[in-house]
């Protein structure tokens, strides 16, 4: 994927052609944010990606899921 391109079958966010910015601490939480997310909701973690990402992508309260900054500005 080409710079300043992302994917986004049907309707979430799951790709974007920009470099990475963030630190391993950075990306430690916020897959955590989602493991906790995801057992919370229960079922089958694969089942709950789209959704969760959606949850992030809609906006609202930010934290280590969406590393602190709001998805939309």
């Amino acid at each position: 994927m080409g710079p300043g391109r992302w994917g986004v079958p049907g309707g979430v966010t799951t790709t974007v052609g920009a470099p990475a910015e963030s630190t391993e601490d950075d990306y430690f939480q916020a897959c955590r944010a989602a493991k906790t997310w995801m057992q919370q909701q229960g079922g089958d973690p694969r089942s709950l990606i789209e959704p969760y990402l959606a949850t992030v992508q809609r906006g609202g309260p930010v934290g280590a899921g969406d590393f602190a900054k709001p998805w939309r500005s």
